[in-house]
């Protein structure tokens, strides 16, 4: 079964030497990448009538059709193209390219089962494995608050300034928030594609294809952040009102005009303490199971060689990203509905943040998306080639739910404890296990 595969004609490899046995090719009417669509805009009977379409069935052009079966099972040759209606990345979780699936095995194997092809746990597994996954970060949380009130870690709580330089205005809030989207969504095609391909980094060491993508996009926006911050600094300096630190979320209120490195220290060790709890519960879920953490795409998985080596050497470029992206968002732009207590205090204020970490990227699967569904094709591939599409593009509709889900972990933190540091820490963790430990190797 090719899962979205890449069709080849026999030229291309030793067609006398290897022999393919009844292959089922599922094919995703909306597949960002090109190669699997023969590198048409879309998958319509154009693509289908190909002379590498028809050649695959083993049939005439004109008779070529989607969602039927040519040739024998006897003999090895049968082939099928199924049609989905999804995406690559849904392929895995599509009801019907399951059920054809299931029934292109039973027929190619003799399978003989009284259990409906069409009757899938699948989808309801997925739906537990994430609830799994949100309990255990919400019981990180809740973990987080326990030790706030060991002495240890009671200086980690910060108090929230009631006011603060960095209060924003609704107007000029919206203004830093617009410009951070247009940012970061509009530098992440073009930054991750450049680090997946072209980053000099030693591939004995950076093994990993989407992180070596993240890299390259986090140093882009880390460099932007530095600057930016450094620009407000100066300016807020010449007015005479010199920000602080603190103010930026980086130290306490006892020790404004620098960096309070025991703060940081203290807070990465109940970051790294909220983790381990996670992971405890991960190795739970797959011992006792065999089920790990995961929505459609390995979000959670634990460490297995040599993977934690990976881990640790993507982590310094992953936090110090964090760190300032929790900076600018939170600390930078802070709003009165920071300091609001209860729940519906959190919610004003978390959805603001939310679209300020994830608008950028929900506004490029806009721009792929729409134009996509209209049958024109994928947007990015549109607008500047499909060399800026694919990987990192399809990526999206699993990368976009994980930062809402980091925007909820960041504002409870920083509300919680008062400094970015401990939110910052645990997702750039968090996001680090995404990447080094369900990622394919380069």
């Amino acid at each position: 079964m090719l899962q979205c595969g890449e069709l080849f004609t026999k030229d291309a490899y030793d067609s006398d030497s290897i022999k393919f046995n009844n292959v089922l090719l599922l094919q995703a009417k909306y597949d960002e990448f090109a190669c699997f669509r023969d590198y048409a805009n879309t998958i319509s009977d154009k693509v289908l009538h190909s002379d590498l379409r028809s050649g695959f069935l083993g049939t005439a052009n004109e008779s070529a059709k989607w969602n039927s079966s040519f040739g024998n099972f006897s003999d090895g040759s049968a082939r099928r193209m199924e049609l989905l209606q999804t995406n690559h990345r849904l392929v895995t979780c599509n009801s019907h390219g399951m059920a054809t699936a299931i029934n292109w095995f039973g027929n190619t194997i003799g399978l003989d089962s009284k259990i409906s092809p069409k009757n899938h746990i699948f989808l309801g597994k997925e739906c537990f494995s994430l609830l799994a996954m949100l309990l255990a970060i919400a019981a990180s949380l809740a973990f987080m608050e326990l030790l706030l009130c060991i002495p240890f870690f009671a200086s980690v709580k910060q108090k929230l300034p009631e006011e603060s330089k960095m209060l924003k205005e609704p107007k000029s809030f919206w203004k830093a928030a617009i410009i951070t989207m247009l940012i970061a969504g509009l530098t992440y095609p073009f930054m991750t594609q450049l680090g997946h391909g072209l980053l000099p980094l030693p591939e004995s060491l950076f093994r990993l294809t989407v992180g070596n993508g993240f890299i390259g996009w986090y140093s882009l926006l880390i460099l932007i952040m530095l600057a930016t911050t450094a620009m407000a600094a100066r300016k807020s300096k010449k007015k005479g009102a010199a920000i602080t630190y603190y103010d930026l979320g980086l130290s306490s209120e006892s020790k404004k005009d620098k960096i309070d490195w025991v703060l940081c220290a203290k807070s990465a060790l109940l970051a790294v303490l909220m983790f381990f709890l996670i992971y405890a519960i991960l190795a739970i879920s797959e011992s006792a199971f065999l089920v790990d953490f995961r929505f459609i795409w390995p979000v959670f998985k634990s460490f297995s060689q040599p993977r934690p080596v990976q881990f640790l050497v993507y982590i310094p470029i992953f936090a110090l990203f964090f760190i300032l992206n929790n900076s600018k968002i939170f600390a930078q732009m802070r709003v009165k509905d920071l300091t609001r207590p209860g729940f519906k205090g959190f919610v004003a204020s978390w959805w603001k943040y939310a679209l300020c970490m994830a608008g950028g990227l929900l506004l490029l699967a806009l721009i792929e998306y729409l134009p996509f569904f209209l049958g024109l094709g994928p947007g990015i591939d549109l607008l500047f080639t499909p060399l800026f599409g694919g990987p990192f593009i399809s990526l999206l509709i699993v990368f976009i739910p994980q930062v809402l889900v980091f925007s909820v972990i960041c504002t409870y933190a920083f509300r919680s404890s008062g400094s970015i540091y401990t939110g910052a820490f645990l997702v750039a963790m968090l996001a680090c296990q995404v990447v080094s430990g369900g990622s394919t190797f380069t």
